[in-house]
Parts: C-alpha cells; sequence; structure tokens
C-alpha cells in the first residue's frame, strides 16, 4: 500500500475509533488461576513428530514432567510445537508443521477440541469468542471462532509469513516475517479487516511488545537470508519511529520479552561467527539510547539459546537450551539479578514458556 494511502486510512481509522465508547474496544482474556506452574513449548526437531508439553511444577524442588500431554491423553502432539495461548476457557498449542491446534483444560491437561489449520504459528483472542492465528509460508491471517472452534474467516496480505501479533488499544498489529516487508500491519478485529500499515524502515518483522509507556518494541530482520535484525520502538498512535537500533551482522536476535514492570527488555542472541561473550541473553532498559554489548546471561562455547521468557509474579528469568535439538533439552530459572537458580530436563527443543 503506498504511504500517503497509509496515512489516510490511518486518520480515517483513528476517527472510527475515537467515536465509540472506548469500552467497546477489543481486549484479550485475562490469565487463567495462577499456580506457578510453568509450561515449556518443547518444539521436537523437524519431521520427527517428537514435540511435548512439558510441565515444571510451582515446587521447584520437584522434577519436570516431561511429556504431560501425552501422559494425559495417550497421544503425541506431532511436528513442531509452536505456541501456548489462553483463550478465555481453554489452551490452545499450534502445532506448526502438523497443521493442527489443540485446545486442552488448563487444569488437567485434558484434550477438548482439534482443528486443522495450515501451519498456525500464534493464536490472539481478541475477545467476543474470537481469536485470529498467524500462518507460515503463506500471507494469510485466520479468524477463529472460539465457541465452534472453526475457521471462519481468512485476511490476505502483501507478504507472506504472518509471524507475532498484539493485541494493543483495540487493534490487532500483525508482523509479516517477509524479508520484502517493512510494514507493520494492523487489523480491526470487530470489523475483521486489515485495517492499515505502518512503515517501520527495516525489513522482516517478526515480534511485538508493548512497554509500560504503551509505545511497541518491534523486533525485525532475518540474518540468515541477509536482512539485519533491527530493535524498533513505535509510538502506535501517531506512526513514530522513537528510536531504531541495528544489530551487527552475523547475529540472530529472537524471542524478545518484557519484565513485569514493562521498562526492560530481554532478548536472545546468538552469534553465528562464534563471537566470545556475544550469544546468551541481552538485556537494555526502554530509556536505554544505545545497544548492551555483552549478555546478561552468556552462553557457553558451542552453546545457544532458543528459549526465553520472564516469570510474571517473581520476574525469574527462565532460559531455554535446546542442546542441538538432538537429545533432551533443559530449562534453565535464573533470579532477576542473573543468579542460576534451578535446571530442569525438557522434552527436545524448549523453545517458549507459558507461566500459569
Amino acid at each position: 500500500m503506498a504511504r500517503k494511502n497509509c496515512i489516510a486510512i490511518a486518520a480515517a481509522l483513528a476517527l472510527l475509533w475515537g467515536c465509540k465508547n472506548p469500552d467497546t474496544k477489543p481486549v484479550g482474556p485475562v490469565a487463567p488461576a495462577a499456580t506457578g506452574d510453568v509450561l515449556v513449548v518443547c518444539e521436537g526437531s523437524l519431521g520427527n513428530g517428537n514435540s511435548a508439553l512439558t510441565k515444571i511444577p510451582a515446587d521447584s524442588a520437584q522434577a519436570a514432567s516431561e511429556d504431560v500431554f501425552y501422559a494425559i491423553n495417550g497421544q503425541q502432539l506431532g511436528d513442531i510445537f509452536q505456541s501456548i495461548s489462553y483463550t478465555g476457557k481453554e489452551l490452545a498449542l499450534c502445532i506448526n508443521n502438523s497443521d493442527r491446534i489443540y485446545f486442552i483444560n488448563p487444569s488437567d491437561y485434558r484434550l477438548q477440541h482439534t482443528i486443522s489449520v495450515a501451519k498456525p504459528r500464534y493464536l490472539v483472542p481478541t475477545g467476543g469468542d474470537r481469536a485470529y492465528v498467524s500462518s507460515l509460508f503463506s500471507n494469510r491471517v485466520f479468524v477463529l471462532d472460539l465457541n465452534a472452534h472453526a475457521i471462519t474467516d481468512t485476511l490476505f496480505f502483501p507478504y507472506k509469513n504472518p509471524e507475532g501479533m498484539l493485541l494493543h488499544d483495540g487493534l490487532l498489529y500483525v508482523a509479516a516475517w517477509d524479508t520484502a516487508n517493512a510494514f507493520l500491519y494492523r487489523i480491526n478485529p470487530v470489523q475483521k479487516r486489515v485495517a492499515d500499515s505502518i512503515y517501520l524502515g527495516r525489513r522482516a518483522p517478526q515480534t511485538i511488545l508493548a512497554d509500560k509507556a504503551q509505545n511497541l518494541w518491534i523486533v525485525s530482520g532475518n540474518d540468515p537470508q541477509g536482512v539485519r535484525p533491527a530493535l524498533t520502538c513505535l509510538n502506535p498512535k501517531s506512526g513514530a519511529i522513537l528510536a531504531q537500533y541495528d544489530f551487527p551482522a552475523g547475529k540472530e536476535v529472537m524471542k524478545p520479552c518484557l519484565n513485569p514492570t514493562r521498562d526492560t527488555l530481554y532478548w536472545l542472541s546468538v552469534d553465528y561467527y562464534g563471537g566470545a561473550g556475544q550469544s546468551g541473553v541481552f538485556r537494555m532498559p526502554i530509556t536505554a539510547t544505545a545497544l548492551p554489548q555483552t549478555p546478561f546471561v552468556a552462553a557457553e562455547n558451542l552453546q545457544y539459546f532458543w528459549a526465553l521468557g520472564i516469570q510474571p509474579g517473581t520476574g525469574n528469568i527462565f532460559i531455554g537450551d535446546p542442546k542441538g535439538f538432538t537429545q533432551r533439552g533443559e530449562a534453565l530459572m535464573y533470579n532477576p539479578a542473573g543468579a542460576l537458580l534451578k535446571r530442569w530436563k525438557t522434552g527436545v527443543g524448549p523453545g517458549a514458556f507459558y507461566f500459569l
């Protein structure tokens, strides 16, 4: 879409929302009742169908349950477990390479429903028993009826690989992780349409976060495909770029998250050239004026991390070590100061954490 068209649409959209009661804006479901347990999304190794749902109990002295889905339901999850979302009633498990989403009871993990969706990545509920599902290898985002457990609509984008999504102030922001794309798209989830886009100036956006000031932080890039990673801070109301940081070539930057007070960013970095002290967990205050040069938690030689999450109640930092995706992985828990507290064995390829 031409930029002048984007601006015109954005203005119209602002007028539309300004005339509505703010209480009518879509809001996602609250989190399930807190238990202190931690669920680990274990991707498995591609093509082997050995993904798993590992549970770390709130009592950290206990061992992890490495495959609770199989233990409860007597069946395997499938190939490449991508993400977990809470719909307000169920946990939705997106199994990317098996083209399906499982819906399970959050208290006992029993399977409730299964639906077929092409290459599902992430599911974001938007209220009104509706959710949106991003999809790999296509230019589609699917609209899901959470009552019927059925896809009801499809939205099409100019670029492929819709990836990370964020419901913010009544709009659903979508990052299309295509190396040719430099726009962040916005969906009006009530009208089920792509409302407009914001030019980022950096290609291949993949993840979106909102900080305590309600500004958006977008990680972009795909270094293996020749697009250097970048971090962009954006005012979503005006579309203004507030800050932009370019990472050195040869790094993969991924899995960003915020601390509980949403004033500090964390992310994983992998240095493909094996630079000493350049792989691990990095962190940066949202007020910083430059990228950090050394990791907060450094990976060891020939090691890289694949999962990162911060526990809302404690601020403890959880890291997933995939160990090359050839054996059982490991989850590590650090306190907010960076001291290692505990480690657990997990299924193959720990890739994300979900905090109950």
